[in-house]
């Protein structure tokens, strides 16, 4: 898969670039600046291209830290690509010049025992932000690998796991996130475990697989998993996970003015000596080890489908409205605590939110991208206590104040990385360009996220369309 960055103009600018709308506030109003537009995806697209040529060069271990899964630190090879060296300048002067040679290293994606669980062989996780998964009695020291990263709107300061689609043999780790508790890189965050799933591809595209099924299609059916590849991943490293997982599609049902198919699904934790159940294609065979721990009980989670933006694209103008209402749906759903069938949920009355295409970095970065800036201008709830983030910054004759250029995701940093991107700061011309800057900040947490030019725009269109309704 080959990131495009080529330069489309947005599908209706305004033919005055001074026109101002009055009902945007005065960030969006380059909407219907194509020459804005067009500079905005440049320079995002050469900023990509840094990172790109930094994480080739930072994904080589050295022997000394190659076998301290705490120390992430890796050489670089002499002969460095041209375009690493603006973020290496800038590192330097901010005082930070020896974290470039890990900052964007995708070292433990590219291991040889985990490519088999890379949906895609060019999209691999930033080892900085990736998800360590907590699998059951897994005592892998750094978690089991999955190719997700944590991400927060710069914007809308909301947690989000953007993950790729789940391969067969990556499904029980990946719903694992539902059942465990899963280490996040900032150390003083605390919130209860995903409850809300969000996959915007179907599983078939095109004639293709695009992600594959993890959980029943008929209502009252349920299939099991294995942990796994479970003989690979014992014979290189100590974990002893002894469970497997009972999924049970409880309900489904069609929400058609969102475009969106919702299903409540249980899952439950196994003993993997429990006999009478059979496998699915999905299951591999199980550890012969007896549990040594009880079963945790039924945890139920959502899943909501998108199935209306096809991949390498962006939904149709007549889809753009349902994509809003997904949008507030899957706000509305990811706060409704489903006490009768989650009773033990805590205080916590917006968790993270898993979602995923097919790679996990186009239609996926867009969508948390438009759900920033929506959540920025008061369009969903705010996160955090009290509205700490993503309040209404809005005003009646629909003006919106900028953000501090400080605001960023420093806090996401873990403590002993240092609080800033590596990246030099955006052009002069995009400092109050909120998207750009939303977009440039996700990149920066998973690789290629907003992958194309064109979805980039749709988030331009679709977040002008919601805010010159106000």
């Amino acid at each position: 898969m080959k990131l495009s960055f080529e330069t489309p103009s947005p599908s209706q600018p305004n033919p005055n670039p001074n026109c101002q709308m009055p009902n945007l506030p005065s960030w969006l109003q380059s909407i219907y600046n194509p020459t804005h537009i067009r500079s905005a995806l440049v320079s995002l697209a050469e900023r990509e291209d840094i990172r790109i040529g930094l994480r080739q060069v930072q994904s080589i271990p050295n022997r000394s830290t190659a076998d301290n899964p705490q120390n992430h630190g890796y050489n670089h090879s002499e002969s460095q690509p041209k375009s690493a060296s603006p973020a290496r300048s800038a590192a330097a002067e901010n005082g930070n010049a020896s974290s470039t040679d890990s900052y964007y290293s995708v070292y433990t994606g590219s291991l040889p025992e985990n490519g088999h669980r890379n949906r895609y062989v060019d999209i691999l996780p930033y080892d900085r932000t990736r998800v360590r998964v907590r699998a059951g009695e897994a005592e892998v020291q750094e978690g089991e690998y999955l190719n997700a990263n944590w991400v927060r709107e710069k914007f809308g300061g909301k947690w989000w796991i953007a993950s790729q689609a789940p391969l067969r043999n990556t499904a029980y780790t990946f719903l694992s996130l539902i059942l465990d508790k899963t280490e996040h890189p900032h150390n003083n965050y605390n919130s209860s475990s995903p409850r809300t799933i969000v996959q915007l591809t179907q599983n078939i595209e095109g004639g293709r697989r695009k992600a594959h099924p993890y959980f029943p299609d008929t209502v009252g059916q349920t299939i099991v998993l294995v942990p796994d590849d479970i003989d690979t991943i014992q014979s290189t490293s100590t974990r002893t996970n002894k469970f497997k997982l009972k999924v049970t599609l409880l309900n489904r049902e069609k929400v058609p003015e969102a475009c969106c198919v919702k299903s409540t699904v249980s899952v439950i934790r196994t003993a993997s000596d429990d006999e009478g159940e059979e496998d699915t294609a999905a299951s591999q065979s199980l550890s012969s080890h007896s549990s040594s721990s009880p079963p945790k009980p039924r945890t139920t989670f959502t899943h909501l489908l998108f199935y209306a933006w096809p991949d390498h694209s962006v939904p149709t103008p007549a889809d753009r409205a349902a994509l809003v209402e997904f949008i507030h749906l899957v706000d509305k759903v990811n706060r409704d605590a489903l006490p009768d069938l989650n009773p033990n949920l805590n205080s916590d009355s917006d968790p993270p939110i898993i979602v995923n295409c097919s790679a996990g970095i186009g239609r996926t970065g867009s969508f948390v991208a438009m759900n920033s800036l929506l959540r920025y201008g008061g369009f969903l709830a705010g996160h955090g206590p009290a509205g700490s983030a993503g309040h209404n910054h809005g005003t009646e004759n629909g003006s919106t104040s900028s953000p501090s250029p400080e605001s960023d995701v420093s806090s996401m940093i873990p403590d002993s990385t240092p609080a800033t991107t590596l990246m030099p700061p955006l052009p002069a011309n995009l400092s109050r360009d909120l998207i750009a800057q939303e977009i440039d900040s996700l990149r920066d947490q998973r690789p290629g996220m907003v992958q194309r030019p064109e979805q980039a725009v749709l988030v331009y269109e679709v977040v002008a369309e919601v805010y010159g309704r106000r």
